[in-house]
């Protein structure tokens, strides 16, 4: 009687750990027919969103028994995804009939080209190499019933950085955030990959110098997110610049040609020198723009007017 009580406890904890690993280990899945894209008796582009994952068909016809109907002299005769799937795991192709030779390639990137299977009948192609993107590509016309996606869905989402890469300033801040909550963030900024060993994200930062931003989230129970990348140019924040009062007869050196807020800069329109608008504070001008900076500076009995920056002559004499 001992011994069954005990197989029994074993039995149930054996049971609890099944449904716990079950329960991490789900799939998702996203069935692409005709009706997804929204396909007509035309070929077109189309696109279609599902579980928020963007995808294209490039050019799509609803052919005869409400299928997918691609054909390679029509368009690019592709049909690929737009958002990365992170936690890809397979594609399976499912023909409808007389289908020829249809080519799926899985990559890192959007429309990969490589990482090739092909076949001519329904088939499940297994994903491998983290890969977060396919393309299914026809060769001549080919016919569809449906496309089915499945993925990991215990994976944690890929982290957002903000401002997403481009030009900032040394003042300006950086955040990453994560639409799973609960999860940590790790970060590099030297282009390196991410490990849970890297920098943990406690809040916004700057940066002093150009750098690779590159970015984790990982939360216990759960498949790590994918990485997350911006790349950004960084400078200093502009300086503002003396906006100078005079009176009488001026004098060599730098000023702002301006009036009524507005300044003089180098931009032409009918072989006359424009101008921006300015904002003077504290007689200080705000405006970003080293082109209404101007040089005077004599010349024998004349002056010489020209822009500091980028030296076009506004006068040669007064």
């Amino acid at each position: 009687m001992k011994q069954i009580t005990q197989n029994l406890r074993w039995l149930v904890t054996l049971l609890t750990m099944i449904v716990s690993i079950g329960a991490w280990a789900t799939d998702g899945t996203i069935t692409l027919t005709y009706d997804s894209f929204g396909l007509t008796s035309s070929y077109s582009k189309k696109t279609a969103t599902v579980n928020g994952i963007g995808f294209t068909v490039d050019q799509g016809y609803k052919g005869s028994g409400n299928v997918i109907q691609m054909n390679s002299t029509k368009g690019s005769g592709i049909l690929y995804n737009t958002t990365a799937i992170i936690g890809l795991k397979s594609i399976t192709v499912n023909v409808a009939s007389g289908n020829k030779t249809y080519t799926i390639t899985t990559g890192t990137s959007e429309k990969p080209t490589t990482n090739n299977q092909t076949g001519t009948t329904t088939t499940t192609f297994d994903v491998s190499n983290n890969d977060t993107y396919f393309q299914l590509k026809v060769s001549g016309a080919s016919y569809f019933s449906s496309i089915v996606i499945t993925y990991d869905e215990n994976i944690v989402a890929t982290p957002a950085i903000t401002p997403n890469g481009g030009s900032i300033y040394t003042t300006d801040d950086v955040t990453i955030t994560c639409g799973t909550p609960g999860v940590s963030i790790y970060y590099t900024i030297d282009g390196s990959t991410p490990t849970a060993n890297s920098t943990e994200y406690s809040g916004p930062f700057t940066l002093s110098s150009d750098a690779t931003i590159k970015a984790i989230a990982v939360k216990d129970g759960m498949t790590n997110s994918g990485v997350a990348t911006a790349t950004f140019t960084v400078t200093e924040p502009p300086t503002t610049t003396t906006f100078t009062h005079y009176s009488g007869n001026l004098t060599e050196g730098d000023y702002i040609i301006y009036y009524d807020g507005r300044a003089m800069n180098t931009t032409v329109s009918s072989d006359r020198l424009q101008y921006i608008l300015v904002t003077p504070s504290n007689d200080k001008i705000t405006t970003d723009d080293a082109s209404i900076i101007w040089h005077i500076a004599p010349s024998g009995n004349y002056w010489t007017i020209y822009n500091a920056k980028e030296g076009k002559y506004a006068a040669s004499s007064l």
